[in-house]
């Protein structure tokens, strides 16, 4: 099973508009860069939410329990 793309909404970093996160696999980049099926890279500026889709993502397949700090829209 693979994750194409992940919405994340009202979460930490994230506001509500625009935050669809794509996923691609190593045959869907052009260039040549030797990555491995197995490996996940995400690659951002700082306080850009990379750890931001991490903890989401954690949460969502842990059945984790979501706080108050996670829900910051001020951004």
């Amino acid at each position: 099973m693979y994750l194409e793309r992940m919405k994340i909404n009202h979460f930490r970093k994230f506001n509500e508009n625009g935050n669809e996160v794509v996923f691609y696999n190593n045959q869907a980049i052009e260039e040549n860069i030797d990555i491995s099926n197995v490996s996940t890279l995400i690659v951002g500026q700082n306080n850009a939410g990379k750890s931001t889709i991490f903890k989401a993502f954690e949460l969502l397949i842990s059945n984790g329990v979501f706080t108050s700090k996670d829900f910051n829209c001020d951004y």
